[in-house]
């Protein structure tokens, strides 16, 4: 994993657009606060601003997201997502 510190900066852009959120209050939180969503709204502008940012790691991002055992739920869907979008430009 060499890009750790990139997954780190990619992580930390997911929070600052507000892609997850606890269910009850609506409130934004981190991926792996308990019972996290994932809004795809705002899931669909952070990657719109990841993969010009980072278009080197993008699927070593879908990678680690989707095949790490110890991954949370939330990150998964958003790795799954990726993969699909990027899937989706070829």
């Amino acid at each position: 994993m060499s890009n750790f510190t990139n997954f780190m900066e990619v992580e930390d852009c997911l929070q600052e657009f507000g892609v997850f959120a606890n269910p009850f209050t609506n409130q934004t939180c981190h991926s792996d606060s308990y019972g996290t969503i994932v809004l795809f709204d705002k899931l669909d502008k952070a990657l719109d601003h990841i993969v010009v940012t980072y278009p080197t790691i993008l699927q070593e991002l879908v990678t680690y997201w989707t095949t790490n055992t110890n991954m949370q739920p939330p990150l998964r869907l958003v790795g799954f997502t990726l993969a699909r979008r990027l899937a989706s430009k070829k």
